[in-house]
């Protein structure tokens, strides 16, 4: 093999393990990859090896990974992300050559949108993952599991039918989710979840640690809720309404159907960059409703003036206060 041709090789193994890490992690273009698939018998080649090694990449992960999760907890999620990284790197750059080290070290996906943003991905699986929200998210999918982690925000997740478990790590706690529907929200330090369709198990173990024997797995199922944090873990049944109210915002929507004026100004905030506060305690406890845009809170403003007769005084720096 000449050099020119050995350089024409790794050149299309590399564009070939590009396009394999983005339809792995989910962000490529399943048209745009097919037009540049069937372009050249070479790409589809090419990109058929790739695929070869990535399977056996996974295949002696798999004995490591186990190897790890029986160590000693206090640095296990650590070490076990750098002594894979090299292990895979090692493998990858024996088959096709140190180049493809980065391609192969388990990168994660990931999203994250700033206030008022609103972003959607499909997943590996043919799953959705809507992103509310100045929110941050990574997912990572392969042979033996489908994980994702939200480390801010919210989220609200379409988990189709697989063998594979599909896993949710948040506010420091290991969800295992039946084929359905969710949405994930981090309070703080909490991780409150709402069972749209299906059914998930918060399991009693720490994302980090091994289970304790205070802690217990416990099942959700469609229209309940579950709000765990240090303090404990708390599972509710929700009324439609409610239902309605933490899941609208997937359309760009707030629906308020009697929540507090406190509550529903909260909520108004998480979109907006220029906020809103109440310069009235007395205004707290009114109760409320209507259907509104979250990236556009004037029809909701105009509402409370009409209807309660609420003093709306913007300030020089574009935020709102809220008087009698």
């Amino acid at each position: 093999m000449t050099a020119e041709t050995k350089t024409s090789v790794d050149a299309l193994l590399t564009e070939a393990a590009i396009w394999h890490t983005r339809m792995d992690c989910g962000t490529a273009d399943v048209i745009d990859f097919e037009k540049w698939r069937d372009a050249d018998p070479r790409h589809a080649a090419a990109f058929a090896r790739v695929v070869g090694t990535a399977e056996r990449v996974r295949e002696q992960r798999a004995p490591v990974h186990r190897l790890l999760e029986m160590k000693k907890e206090a640095q296990v999620s650590q070490s076990r992300r750098r002594f894979l990284v090299a292990g895979v790197g090692a493998v990858a750059a024996t088959s096709m050559g140190a180049g493809m080290f980065a391609l192969f070290g388990g990168t994660r996906a990931s999203a994250e949108t700033a206030v008022g943003e609103h972003g959607v991905r499909k997943l590996p699986d043919g799953g959705q993952l809507d992103i509310n929200t100045n929110s941050k998210v990574q997912w990572q999918f392969d042979k033996n599991e489908r994980a994702v982690w939200l480390s801010r925000g919210e989220i609200a997740v379409v988990v189709p039918h697989d063998a594979r478990p599909f896993c949710l790590y948040a506010g420091g706690e290991k969800v295992l989710v039946a084929a359905g529907r969710l949405n994930a929200r981090l309070r703080n330090e909490a991780l409150d979840l709402l069972i749209l369709d299906g059914a998930c198990m918060v399991l009693g173990q720490k994302a980090n640690g091994p289970a304790r024997e205070s802690d217990k797995s416990i099942e959700v199922r469609a229209g309940e809720a579950v709000l765990t944090s240090a303090n404990g873990t708390r599972v509710r049944t929700m009324a439609p309404n409610d239902i309605q109210f933490v899941a609208s915002w997937q359309k760009g929507e707030l629906i308020f159907r009697g929540e507090t004026l406190g509550t529903a100004v909260d909520e108004y905030n998480r979109y907006l960059t220029r906020k809103i506060s109440i310069g009235d305690p007395s205004l707290q406890a009114i109760q409320l409703g209507g259907r509104f845009k979250t990236h556009d809170p004037a029809d909701f403003l105009a509402s409370l003036h009409a209807g309660f007769g609420i003093n709306v005084a913007r300030m020089d720096d574009g935020s709102v206060v809220l008087t009698r």
